[in-house]
């Protein structure tokens, strides 16, 4: 059976750690399919957008001698961009220090001290943006869209060997025995 190494709920739990230990946001949450009502006071809500492709995709493999458990690795880089709304009465300043910190060596050591094949590379600037509850009433929401480098990794059974039986025949022979 396939495995794959890092999940997006993997990374949006690094992520959720990062923010909950080191922004001080109380609740932060997946956002499109938790089907709950909004909270109230600080809250960030995390949005995958899009993972791009870096590069080609190479393989290690792991010959254990046994065919039950030799496998192969595909690896490949790739970008997830992902977007933090924040809410509450501080989200413009919990935006500005998310931003700030994502952009410097801070965000790679913190995130990577969580998970070794996340790497922060950038964050957008903070914008401010328009949110009017089911009560037409304004509501502070600022957001960032933070980008990370992953390495996700496709663990493949893989059979292999290592002694071959060959016969050699002439080619231009016009039977073969």
């Amino acid at each position: 059976m396939m495995q794959v190494t890092l999940t997006l709920d993997d990374i949006l739990d690094v992520l959720q750690a990062f923010l909950v230990g080191n922004i001080g946001i109380g609740e932060v949450w997946s956002s499109q399919v938790n089907r709950v009502p909004m909270p109230h006071g600080d809250v960030a809500i995390m949005t995958p957008l899009f993972f791009k492709r870096l590069g080609t995709t190479w393989a290690t493999n792991q010959d254990t001698g046994n065919t039950d458990s030799s496998t192969v690795t595909k690896h490949v880089l790739r970008t997830l961009d992902v977007q933090i709304d924040l809410y509450g009465r501080r989200a413009a300043e919990n935006t500005v220090m998310l931003e700030t910190l994502f952009r410097d060596g801070y965000a790679v050591d913190a995130i990577h001290a969580l998970h070794p094949a996340i790497t922060p590379l950038y964050a957008s600037d903070v914008r401010q943006n328009v949110f009017n509850t089911d009560a037409h009433q304004y509501l502070e929401r600022y957001t960032v869209t933070l980008t990370m480098q992953t390495q996700i990794d496709i663990i493949i059974p893989q059979a292999f060997f290592d002694r071959a039986a060959v016969s050699p025949y002439q080619a231009d022979q016009e039977t073969l025995a």
